[in-house]
């Protein structure tokens, strides 16, 4: 039976289609975006394969996991933990150089021939890590790494991927201090994927692949780990993210934005900061809009221009001009590096309508930013009010409102508005 190949437009096959021999190989692919990562662990898939292979899927059955409530805590490991505490020239830390944990895991080992942790996984999961669905346990003697472990946090579930160590113990020390956090977080297991003695001694057992993927089905909602602000000069921001991503479609996503939920690509999301509430959720009253001077003299500025609905797939002019205005907007936020892959992560990737059961609402709005004299980021705007009040749709989503900063001041000129505050869409005052 040949193995599928999966293109990068193309959703994973389900585990209970993978291969008995080798164990779990499920299909190939050079894909290996954060999408695609994020889609494959919701699946309970993950990737290995060695240098100048393409990516190879994996769903083995049985599934190695470690219950955290089964760690073996042992006494001389307990004893070692008092020790490394007692001692203030040693720490534990997240992710503080999460790279650099992927790569002491990748280094040579004497039981290994090689490494599947190459440097397009390392570049892989370092993005998963900055979009925080990946973190890193360090154990430090002063400044220098000692030991650690890496893995992807989805839901309620901790991926472990790998650990080193360079001392004794120096991996179960960051193990038991992983368990902690995930107890403490309400976390019941850790997917350890494949069977090993040393994570056996630890507590780990395999479970059959049904029983591990019916713990990881349900719709969850977890925090990511914190990010600057990119609207809050010195804030630091997180967000909640709705998982797994295939199982939010159309209606769900309708539920999900009527609570302040937002998309990104495939991501479902809404601010979640543990001492800031300025995000704000706005929606224009369609039905309701009359436009102001401004607005008018935008509308009737542009009124040659001419709309065409296109298939969500890449075209080189758009991306060009994508990156044109983040640069003359943006500049300096990240996005206006973006890849040719990360445009289209963010922009064409989608298992929702942009037209919803009783509202629309877009993703994101660019323009050539450069044009003088030209109101495109408003006609936008009105141009989709017009076209909600065409459909019968009551609501216009713009997304976020933060009082204090200047970027967000375009979208208090679009009244009425409505904004989510303390669980009520209420009239929203922007004076």
């Amino acid at each position: 039976m040949p193995l599928p190949w999966v293109l990068a437009n193309e959703a994973l096959p389900e585990p209970s289609q993978a291969l008995c021999e080798p164990n779990g190989l499920l299909c190939a692919g050079l894909d290996l975006s954060a999408a695609r990562l994020i889609e494959a662990y919701q699946k309970g898939i993950f990737p290995w394969y060695s240098e100048g292979q393409p990516v190879l899927w994996w769903s083995p059955d049985p599934r190695m996991v470690l219950y955290c409530d089964a760690f073996r805590f042992h006494r001389s490991l307990q004893k070692r933990v008092r020790a490394f505490h007692a001692d203030p020239s040693w720490s534990l830390q997240i992710s503080r150089d999460f790279v650099g944990v992927m790569k002491a895991c990748a280094a040579p080992r004497s039981a290994q021939s090689g490494t599947w942790i190459t440097p397009a996984m390392i570049s892989a999961y370092s993005g998963l890590q900055r979009l925080g669905y990946a973190q890193s346990i360090e154990l430090r003697h002063g400044d220098e790494l000692m030991a650690g472990l890496y893995g992807v946090c989805i839901g309620r579930m901790f991926f472990g991927e790998s650990m080193f160590t360079r001392v004794k113990d120096g991996s179960k020390i960051a193990l038991a201090a992983l368990i902690k956090l995930l107890v403490n977080e309400h976390f019941t297991m850790i997917d350890c994927q494949q069977q090993t003695e040393h994570l056996a001694l630890m507590g780990a057992r395999p479970i059959p692949r049904q029983h591990y993927l019916e713990q990881i089905k349900d719709l969850q909602f977890y925090a990511t780990a914190p990010y600057p602000c990119s609207y809050l000069p010195g804030k630091a921001a997180r967000s909640q993210v709705a998982t797994p991503n295939h199982l939010i479609h159309h209606d769900v996503y309708s539920d999900l934005v009527r609570v302040g939920f937002r998309r990104s690509g495939v991501f479902t999301y809404r601010p979640w900061c543990d001492d800031c509430k300025a995000c704000i959720p706005v929606r224009v009253q369609a039905a309701d809009f009359r436009p102001n001077r401004s607005q008018r003299r935008a509308w009737k500025a542009h009124a040659p221009l001419s709309t065409h609905f296109v298939p969500l797939t890449f075209s080189q002019e758009h991306y060009a001009l994508y990156l044109k205005y983040q640069t003359l907007r943006h500049a300096g936020g990240g996005m206006d590096q973006d890849s040719r892959d990360q445009y289209a992560q963010f922009l064409l990737q989608s298992r929702v309508r942009t037209h919803l059961i009783e509202f629309l609402s877009s993703v994101y709005t660019f323009y050539d930013a450069d044009e003088a004299g030209s109101k495109y980021g408003i006609y936008n705007i009105v141009w989709q009010i017009r076209w909600a009040q065409q459909c019968g749709l009551p609501y216009l989503y713009l997304g976020y409102w933060i009082r204090e900063s200047p970027k967000m001041s375009y979208k208090s000129a679009f009244q009425p508005m409505q904004g989510l505050i303390q669980g009520r869409w209420m009239p929203l005052v922007t004076g």
